[in-house]
C-alpha cells in the first residue's frame, strides 16, 4: 500500500483511490498490517478503517470511530496487535479500545480510559506488551501502569512513577524489552 498525499495505491497494479471515498478523514497517522495482510489505517480525525485486498482491489471491511461508539476519540495515535490477535487502538485523548473479530464480525472487547480505576487517564503515550503478556501503558504525567489479564478481567500488577522513586520523569517516550526480559524506559 502506497500512501501519497490524498491518494493511495496498491503497488502491484498502481490503481489509485481517492481517500474521500473510503476514509472519514484523509490525514493518515498510521498504517499497519495484521497477520492476514489487512491494512489498518488510523487517521487524525476519522478513526480507523480496516481494508483488505481482494482480487487486486482494496475493499473496506470495517470502520471504527467515536461516532459508531467504538473509540473514545477519532484522533488515532497508534495501532497494536496482541498475541490473541486482538487489535489495540490508541486514540488521542480517548484512551485505548481493544477490538476483535468473531465470526467475521468486529466487536469492542474492552477499553481503558479515565473512566476506569486501572489507568485513570485518556492521555496514553505508548503501549507495549512484555514477555508475560502484560500490557505496559506509558501515561502522560502519570508514568507507567502495568496490567495483566486474568479470568475476571484486568488487574493492575505494577506501576512506575517519579512519586514512587522509579522514574526520572512521568512522561514516557519509549518502553523496550531486551532478551533478558528487562524493561528499558525512556522518559523526557
Amino acid at each position: 500500500l502506497l500512501v501519497t498525499g490524498t491518494f493511495w495505491s496498491a503497488l502491484s497494479d498502481d490503481t489509485s483511490y481517492g481517500f474521500q471515498a473510503i476514509l472519514a478523514n484523509d490525514q493518515i497517522q498510521q498504517v499497519v498490517f495484521d497477520e492476514q495482510n489487512r491494512a489498518w489505517i488510523g487517521t487524525s480525525l476519522g478513526g480507523v478503517v480496516l481494508m483488505e485486498e481482494q482480487d487486486g482491489l482494496w475493499l473496506k471491511l470495517a470502520a471504527f470511530s467515536a461516532q459508531n461508539g467504538v473509540l473514545g476519540s477519532n484522533g488515532i495515535q497508534a495501532i497494536y496487535f496482541d498475541e490473541q490477535e486482538r487489535t489495540w487502538i490508541q486514540a488521542l485523548e480517548g484512551g485505548v479500545t481493544v477490538v476483535e473479530e468473531k465470526d467475521k464480525q468486529w466487536k469492542k472487547v474492552f477499553s481503558f480510559s479515565d473512566q476506569d480505576d486501572l489507568i485513570g487517564s485518556n492521555d496514553i503515550d505508548i503501549i507495549r506488551f512484555d514477555y508475560q503478556n502484560r500490557v505496559w501503558f506509558g501515561i502522560q504525567d502519570v508514568g507507567i501502569v502495568v496490567l495483566k489479564e486474568n479470568n475476571d478481567g484486568w488487574e493492575k500488577v505494577d506501576s512506575f512513577s517519579v512519586e514512587g522513586g522509579t522514574l526520572s520523569s512521568n512522561n514516557v517516550g519509549t518502553i523496550i524489552f531486551n532478551d533478558q526480559q528487562q524493561a528499558w524506559i525512556g522518559t523526557s
